[in-house]
């Protein structure tokens, strides 16, 4: 009781507030340095792409700064955490006015001002749908995308979506799908209004069809976005290259984001990545979204033998 009250304060009253103070302060007024963010469908390997990038002498390293894009916009509350029921999974340029321009450049502009460090980088899945959004934020941002085999992520994202435990004064929050489901609710909503491809979500029934379901929606917002995103602003990396040939993948992305290798760096690349076979690839899910499913998983070189007709009912 007493720890989830401490929860409760903590996510409905200091961070925001914390978070609202700093961005009403008037400065900067300009980001100087460079901004980057990494994005990807979540399980897909953004958190040790964002590690591996936050080793780097010169880079100051934002993981899922939640409540400053609360204090920015409060339609960025995608999983509810902060209990206003107002929160988007999508958001483009017209969510980003000069208000919200002004608190982004004083929030991630006061962190990049106070430290030593040559460039921001900043991680949160969610913003694979924000593309938009974050380029009227900083125009001269880059953008950095993780690609994974959807197997492993749908595996990895029934897995967490099935640890029900953690709860904010005793309100359930789901650690994937958000307070009540709201994550899960928004996206296939706000999904199924662009409607990416034939799936219907209302008929999907299990936690591995609503994750099936975010990573094909993730991949195709982004692939849609490239056409808007300068060449030199964006880079696309597969998550399998980067456990295989990390200090290949990581030397392509310090090029990218003009930063140096030193050996030091290199040496802390090969100690932080280890590949890990996974024994059982296969995944079941429905008939609604088997099909776009696999017709993605071919698209992108993945294999698809080991995803079959839905074989469960339970969530």
């Amino acid at each position: 009781m007493f720890v989830a009250l401490l929860r409760k304060i903590k996510w409905s009253l200091y961070l925001p507030f914390l978070a609202y103070l700093k961005s009403i302060l008037p400065f900067p007024k300009k980001i100087k340095k460079p901004v980057c963010f990494i994005v990807g469908c979540g399980r897909s390997g953004t958190t040790i792409l964002g590690k591996l990038i936050s080793k780097h002498k010169d880079v100051l390293y934002l993981n899922e700064p939640v409540h400053y894009w609360y204090a920015i916009n409060k339609k960025t509350d995608y999983t509810d955490i902060f209990g206003r029921k107002n929160g988007k999974c999508f958001l483009d340029e017209n969510d980003a006015s000069k208000r919200e321009i002004k608190k982004f450049n004083r929030l991630f502009g006061k962190k990049i001002l106070f430290s030593r460090k040559k460039i921001l980088i900043e991680k949160l899945p969610i913003n694979s749908f924000r593309i938009r959004f974050l380029l009227k934020l900083n125009s001269k941002a880059k953008i950095i995308h993780i690609i994974r085999d959807g197997r492993a992520v749908v595996q990895s994202i029934k897995k967490i979506s099935e640890d029900n435990k953690y709860k904010i004064f005793r309100l359930p929050l789901n650690l994937w799908w958000g307070r009540n489901n709201y994550k899960w609710k928004t996206l296939s909503k706000e999904a199924k209004n662009k409607k990416y491809f034939s799936a219907k979500p209302d008929k999907l029934e299990t936690f591995s069809d609503y994750g099936a379901f975010e990573w094909i929606t993730s991949i195709e917002e982004v692939d849609n976005m490239k056409k808007i995103i300068p060449k030199e602003q964006f880079l696309e990396i597969i998550y399998e290259d980067l456990i295989k040939n990390p200090e290949i993948i990581m030397n392509k992305i310090l090029s990218f984001l003009n930063l140096s290798s030193y050996s030091k760096y290199n040496n802390i690349v090969k100690q932080m990545v280890y590949s890990k076979e996974r024994e059982n690839n296969k995944i079941f899910l429905s008939k609604d979204i088997i099909k776009p499913f696999k017709k993605l998983q071919l698209k992108l070189k993945y294999p698809v033998s080991s995803v079959e007709l839905n074989a469960e009912i339970k969530k």
